[in-house]
């Protein structure tokens, strides 16, 4: 900051010197500020902590330690990140992506607190998609709806933080599986992926959050954006205790 006054007052009068000054103590203070939040390691779990703690555990079956994914984490503004994520797909499809190829790789966006709509079945708005979606969610606080471009989580009115580290890991496990699946989607293809997904839930969620306590990160603040629409359903098996 002195420095900065200083070189004010000696460039005064010398617009071009004030604007090339401006530009280098502002790209300064950016790489500061980039810096700093590196150093930081934080051990809360967002929406990108999870989403590459999911990723690691599903490839490795281990975590990285909460330095590591802090250097792996994405800094930019969420509006940024959204525009250069869309500018991917736009490439990807037409074929001047890696290797010439327009498969998409990346993990299909989750959607928390939605409505309960129409979900990739053709099934969720109708009384029978709606009786179906109770049934399976009886012993849980959360519903999963795959959707072709999204997967929709939808939120029980007495959802804890508990029930949203659930509900998004079991989300965003789904649309790993949604965007590497072959064959394209379709109700069947749909169905096994979605079978499969809640197999691993129950094999694997519970190791995966021992490994996350034994990570020393902090289960049970789950920051995650506070959700728009929520619904009530009878719940009859508590899982909080895994």
């Amino acid at each position: 900051m002195v420095l900065g006054m200083l070189f004010t007052k000696l460039s005064s009068g010398h617009r071009g010197a004030e604007w090339a000054l401006f530009a280098v103590l502002t790209v300064f203070h950016v790489w500061a500020n980039v810096r700093a939040m590196r150093a930081l390691v934080l051990r809360s779990l967002n929406q990108p902590r999870l989403g590459l703690l999911v990723q690691a555990y599903v490839d490795k079956k281990a975590l990285p330690s909460a330095s590591a994914l802090n250097a792996q984490e994405d800094l930019s503004p969420p509006p940024l990140t959204r525009s250069i994520n869309t500018l991917r797909k736009v490439f990807a499809r037409a074929g001047l992506g890696k290797g010439g190829t327009t498969q998409q790789t990346e993990a299909l966006p989750v959607v928390f607190g939605a409505p309960l709509g129409r979900d990739s079945y053709g099934e969720g708005v109708n009384i029978d998609g709606v009786r179906r979606l109770i049934k399976e969610s009886s012993s849980q606080r959360y519903m999963v709806l795959m959707t072709p471009t999204c997967v929709k989580v939808v939120l029980h009115v007495n959802a804890d933080s508990a029930d949203l580290l659930r509900a998004y890991v079991h989300a965003y496990h789904l649309s790993i599986m949604c965007a590497t699946a072959k064959g394209g989607s379709s109700s069947t293809m749909n169905k096994k992926l979605d079978a499969s997904s809640k197999a691993w839930m129950l094999e694997s969620y519970g190791p995966f959050r021992q490994a996350l306590l034994d990570g020393g990160w902090h289960v049970d603040r789950v920051l995650i954006p506070k959700v728009g629409w929520t619904a009530e359903w009878t719940v009859t098996v508590d899982h909080h205790k895994d």
